[in-house]
């Protein structure tokens, strides 16, 4: 009992030709969301610009998808916790940050931007919404569509620049 002949080399052909099929029908639908997501990023920059945020790197944006953020523009981004506006506040003013801008990419992220409506937390008017313009280029519009960005920054609420929500100055 046992082989007369040697079949090692179906294994082989095989991974790789299942390989090869995979690729040939994932990779396209994985390239084209690729593309899709460097043009939202590129449009984004466009229109932070031109309302006169450009997203240079000099501080970290607050955002629902900070690694997509990061390797399209190169810049430094805080991942947006699912928590109070008087934690978010607390995180976009500690020193080591000083975030100046939230950017939500979809219409909610655990409890954002409706926790902002929210007439208990102080830090809620903290948060401006600053609406982007609408680009010329259609495509460039549409990649937009939906994304939405606040303005972080008060003087009247305890605590804020200070890193502490209690008001407490900074050691």
């Amino acid at each position: 009992m046992g082989w007369t002949r040697p079949v090692a080399w179906t294994g082989a052909v095989l991974t790789v030709g299942g390989s090869a099929l995979f690729a040939a029908a994932l990779l396209p639908g994985v390239a084209s969301g690729a593309t899709g997501t460097e043009r939202t990023y590129a449009a984004l920059a466009r229109a932070m610009d031109v309302i006169g945020a450009p997203l240079d790197g000099s501080h970290p944006v607050i955002h629902d998808f900070p690694i997509w953020l990061a390797e399209t523009q190169r810049i430094p981004a805080l991942a947006l916790p699912d928590e109070t506006p008087t934690d978010v506040l607390d995180l976009a003013t500690d020193p080591r940050f000083r975030a100046e801008w939230l950017i939500l990419g979809k219409p909610e992220h655990g409890a954002w931007p409706a926790v902002l409506d929210d007439p208990t937390d102080p830090a809620a008017g903290c948060f401006r919404e600053v609406r982007l313009p609408v680009p010329d280029d259609v495509a460039d519009a549409r990649a937009i569509v939906g994304i939405r960005v606040w303005r972080i920054g008060c003087d009247t609420v305890a605590g804020a620049g200070t890193g502490d929500p209690a008001g407490r100055p900074s050691p």
